[in-house]
């Protein structure tokens, strides 16, 4: 899952056209503000995932150690509100983008 991530880091233009094209105009602004959220959701929610799951870790092993349970719930909450901010901002952006009339993007968690 990790090196997915740095492949799609790696080989952002060569593979996901993040500027949709080679001479733009403003119209392909709304494309490329929607190809750069897409992208950034498709980074933040294996990213989310791993801190939740390090926070478990945290409170598992440290279940005699108050101070590391405490860490590890402190890492599983802030993943946690990390992935809802990111799933509302993209939904902000999204009804935003569809409302000043960009078309042709879609759900990058398909």
């Amino acid at each position: 899952m990790i090196a997915d991530i740095f492949y799609k880091i790696a080989f952002a233009q060569t593979s996901a056209r993040i500027v949709p094209c080679d001479s733009c105009t403003f119209k392909d602004f709304w494309q490329l503000l929607s190809n750069i959220f897409g992208f950034l959701i498709i980074l933040v929610v294996p990213l989310a995932i791993l801190g939740i799951g390090i926070g478990g870790v945290y409170m598992i092993l440290g279940s005699a150690n108050e101070s590391q349970r405490t860490q590890g719930k402190e890492i599983f909450w802030a993943s946690v509100i990390g992935l809802i901010l990111a799933a509302a901002s993209w939904v902000i952006v999204n009804t935003i983008l569809t409302s000043l009339g960009a078309t042709g993007f879609s759900n990058p968690l398909k």
